[in-house]
């Protein structure tokens, strides 16, 4: 039996605490493709909880899901990102809690015009992380002036900070966190709360002082709006391995970085891939992109979750993950939209992970 470490992620937040963060290391996720029965289980290969337990959903009603994550509960610090799936509506978190020894996390999706809508997502959960030989945090940023102290995590042990630069506009800092291997790593942004918001990463650099990241929150029109959020940063997807280690499994990145190009290779130094650096970016058409994984498996509990990028307002969906075209790897198929809703060649952020160990 494997011991599964929790790797990675970046969180937000504004305000300064030191972090002394005891819980053990976890993740779970789910693809959730049933969105209008009122109960659901994920299908096994694309549902995994390393706490052990299969992960449970009901529907709550138009548009919003609570999920069961079983044996997360004990003391519910962590962080959740959520992302639609085939389809052209947005997800978010609108919180979670403990519910005795389980988790219970409630989902929601909204149409373009910001009504709510059943549609397909993808949750991921992590807790914990890896050591100080690594560069990975999370937070949940709560508020525009304060921050709670059990949502957060940073591999090197030092403080994050978050200011906000203006309506929906935020800077955050992630304390100590560095390029490893000439790796810059990857962030992701999902909005929370109950209303309809959503959120994309506008930038992030390292510099002595860490990883700083500007993060934008706007209404469904479009319009800059102050919102909750949480974010996750990593470097090096091996958390607390640093190598090939036996409990490491497949997984990758990537900054999708040139949206009207047919085809190419994302910079080297904002990708990452435990099978094959070789990843590719092909444009099928406007707002729709497939990213091959080469080598990369497809099946066992797999996910994918992505992030918009840039200063041109856009959110993502998850179209479809499956064994590539060409018969080796897995090709990830991501779709941009403007704020109506409708297909829009925009940059964005991905990461894809597995179950499925390098070893075993």
């Amino acid at each position: 039996m494997k011991t599964i470490k929790i790797f990675f992620l970046a969180t937000i937040f504004l305000a300064t605490y030191s972090f002394t963060y005891a819980g053990a290391n976890e993740r779970a996720w789910a693809w959730y493709d049933s969105p209008t029965s009122s109960t659901s289980t994920p299908h096994v290969d694309y549902q995994f909880n390393s706490a052990g337990g299969k992960i449970t959903g009901v529907r709550k009603g138009t548009g919003k899901w609570q999920l069961t994550f079983p044996n997360l509960g004990a003391d519910y610090a962590g962080v959740f990102h959520a992302v639609g799936y085939e389809g052209n509506h947005s997800v978010q978190v609108q919180n979670w809690t403990a519910s005795g020894r389980d988790l219970k996390v409630n989902i929601l999706a909204f149409a373009p015009n910001g009504r709510p809508i059943d549609g397909k997502f993808v949750v991921f959960f992590a807790k914990g992380g890896g050591n100080s030989g690594t560069s990975s945090a999370y937070q949940w940023a709560n508020s525009p002036t304060s921050l709670s102290g059990s949502y957060k995590w940073n591999s090197k042990g030092q403080r994050n900070s978050l200011s906000k630069i203006g309506t929906g506009k935020y800077r955050i800092t992630f304390g100590g966190m560095k390029a490893i291997n000439g790796k810059y790593g990857n962030v992701q942004v999902t909005p929370y709360g109950g209303t309809a918001r959503r959120a994309q990463v506008v930038s992030w650099g390292i510099s002595s002082n860490g990883l700083t990241a500007t993060i934008y929150t706007y209404d469904m029109n479009g319009n800059f709006a102050d919102s909750q959020f949480t974010a996750s940063y990593l470097s090096d997807f091996l958390i607390g391995q640093g190598g090939y280690g036996e409990n490491a499994d497949y997984g990758a990145y990537v900054w999708a970085n040139n949206p009207t190009s047919n085809g190419y290779a994302p910079s080297s130094s904002y990708m990452f891939s435990n099978t094959n650096p070789n990843i590719r970016i092909a444009r099928l058409g406007t707002g729709s992109y497939k990213v091959t994984l080469p080598s990369m498996p497809h099946y066992k509990a797999s996910m994918a979750i992505a992030s918009a990028y840039g200063s041109d307002k856009a959110y993502t969906s998850i179209e479809r993950w499956f064994k590539s075209s060409s018969g080796n790897g897995t090709d990830v198929y991501v779709k941009t939209f403007d704020p109506n809703g409708r297909p829009m060649d925009a940059k964005f952020t991905l990461f894809y992970y597995t179950d499925d160990n390098i070893l075993y």
